[in-house]
């Protein structure tokens, strides 16, 4: 299916990555899940983790129910697979900051890949945030910091070779949700990056406008570019759910469970329920600014929170319209 759809697409569309995260519900069968999210939209799905003791022996859970469900439907639609990390906290520290992990850093990368194969996974995508490392709570990541990051990325795109995608999700400065005031220097090593140690990077770009603006992103392009970051190895972030911390407390209600209080909502509408979202505008111009700026992809996180392909508050539906006028 998702050949005929790619057949179809521009020529800048088809190498364009949309790619997310899969968070379903615990008792889901196989027949939720075809119709759960919009597979087709999706290039990459962020799904589980590998099984990692704490000695960094990776493998892989074949009693996953979950799991054979969630992989039978992705390849029918030809979404590749990607793992979380899956190291434990502990010894992930010890691998980037401290001493004792080079053991364990060798059974991981040596062990990782066969996990893989065996669970029919297609990559990794890393959510570290640096909230274990020295002045990471406060934002500041050095350049020695996101180099030795980098390398352990690198490594694990070594270990497993160049079918593999390994990707990471970034913050960029800011004032928002997800961002640092002090965070002025990039997460990853961007020489590294941009000469293919590892394969792109999720800006976690979760940003709102009550006023239909782009202007955050505008911000984080701008960030990137004096980064010296190649724009083709990036997959720009949008939230499919919303921050309510200034007005209501500190909670985070997704599309899919505003959506019923706003049904058939207006293209430029942005609020919904008292709840600023990113609007189905919005979500076109963000795929028209990834498609025409030159970058790799989208990153709409996360696929379940919004609404289901059938209804037509879809926001990825729009996000797709985006990529594919540009």
């Amino acid at each position: 299916m998702r050949l005929l759809l790619l057949l179809a697409l521009p020529a800048n569309i088809i190498a364009m990555r949309v790619s997310s995260w899969y968070l379903p519900g615990p008792d889901v069968t196989q027949h939720d899940i075809e119709d759960d999210i919009d597979w087709d939209a999706y290039t990459h799905i962020h799904w589980g983790v590998p099984t990692v003791g704490e000695n960094g022996v990776a493998q892989c859970d074949y009693d996953n129910p979950q799991h054979r469900m969630i992989r039978a439907v992705s390849r029918r639609h030809g979404t590749k697979l990607l793992w979380g990390l899956g190291v434990p906290d502990p010894l992930l520290h010890d691998i980037l900051w401290g001493t004792n992990g080079t053991q364990g850093e060798k059974n991981y990368l040596a062990s990782i890949g066969a996990a893989m194969d065996a669970c029919d996974v297609d990559g990794i995508e890393v959510d570290y945030e640096f909230q274990d490392s020295p002045h990471g709570r406060l934002g500041i990541v050095t350049p020695e910091g996101s180099t030795r990051y980098t390398h352990f990325l690198a490594a694990i795109k070594r270990s497993l070779g160049p079918d593999k995608t390994v990707a990471a999700d970034i913050s960029i400065w800011g004032v928002g949700h997800g961002e640092y005031l002090l965070g002025v220097l990039p997460w990853i090593n961007a020489t590294m990056l941009n000469r293919g140690d590892f394969d792109y990077v999720n800006t976690m770009s979760y940003h709102w406008s009550r006023f239909n603006s782009l202007w955050a992103w505008e911000k984080d392009v701008f960030f990137l570019d004096l980064w010296g970051i190649d724009r083709s190895r990036v997959n720009l972030g949008l939230p499919y759910f919303s921050s309510r911390f200034l007005e209501h407390g500190r909670t985070e209600p997704t599309w899919r469970a505003l959506s019923p209080h706003c049904p058939h909502a207006p293209p430029r509408e942005t609020v919904c329920n008292g709840t600023v979202y990113v609007g189905k505008d919005m979500n076109l111009r963000l795929g028209e600014m990834a498609a025409k700026g030159g970058f790799g992809g989208v990153f709409p996180w996360a696929a379940s929170y919004d609404t289901r392909p059938a209804d037509d508050n879809s926001l990825v539906t729009w996000l797709m319209k985006g990529l594919n006028t540009a």
